[in-house]
């Protein structure tokens, strides 16, 4: 049987519905990659502005603290024996939204006591130490560790200069310190995490000694408020 005009014309129209369909579900799974790309971009920008905003907080807070105390916080505090009971962080309670937390916090017991650890569990939703950069560790870990020189000096600890020298504090993500854990990272140690960053690695912050944070990438720091710099990594 011939095929006639009529069927020709009904397969035509067929064939361009067909392709307008998938044209159309083209677009639509296009458009919903782009949105997705777009939304995680946001995402992304909003924690890292969340994340510099923390360490602008905890600038203030170390400010505050040298006003009332005369000097910055020590990196830990000890017992009669010398044994660290607890960190710098613990100190800076008062001076952050943990006030509460601190006259709450027995100061004479380290900071895996039973009383201890039971507060800072119950008190987990307002860890000032966490950072939205560091948004798949654990809820009592610290995502800020001082960069020290390994003896319980006042903070900055560091007095050389260069890479890996120059900084106060580390956005250090999924540390697997807790918060008041007398705990934190030498000099060495924090260019090794540097040096170990690559390309699919999150980007994480700094607090500088003059008080300016930077943002550290794959082999590049830059630093983003009152002055800008940049160097390689070594």
């Amino acid at each position: 049987m011939e095929e006639t005009d009529i069927d020709r014309t009904s397969s035509s129209h067929l064939n361009s519905r067909w392709i307008v369909g998938v044209a159309f579900i083209g677009l639509v799974v296009i458009f919903f990659f782009v949105l997705m790309n777009w939304i995680l971009t946001q995402r992304h920008l909003a924690r890292m502005s969340s994340s510099q905003g923390r360490l602008s907080q905890l600038r203030l807070a170390l400010r505050n603290y040298h006003e009332v105390y005369g000097s910055l916080p020590p990196a830990y505090l000890s017992d009669s024996k010398g044994k660290p009971l607890y960190s710098w962080r613990v100190l800076l309670l008062p001076f952050t939204d943990g006030e509460e937390i601190y006259n709450r916090y027995r100061l004479a017991e380290p900071w895996d006591s039973p009383y201890n650890l039971a507060l800072a569990e119950s008190c987990q939703d307002r860890n000032f130490f966490r950072t939205a950069n560091d948004f798949d560790s654990k809820s009592d870990w610290t995502s800020i560790v001082a960069i020290t020189s390994g003896n319980n000096e006042p903070i900055p600890m560091i007095n050389s200069t260069g890479p890996g020298h120059e900084f106060i504090f580390v956005e250090m993500l999924s540390s697997g310190i807790h918060w008041a854990e007398p705990r934190d990272v030498s000099s060495e140690e924090f260019l090794e995490m540097w040096k170990a960053m690559d390309s699919e690695s999150r980007p994480f912050h700094v607090l500088s000694r003059e008080g300016v944070i930077g943002t550290l990438t794959q082999g590049t720091l830059t630093y983003h408020i009152h002055r800008k710099k940049s160097f390689e990594r070594k």
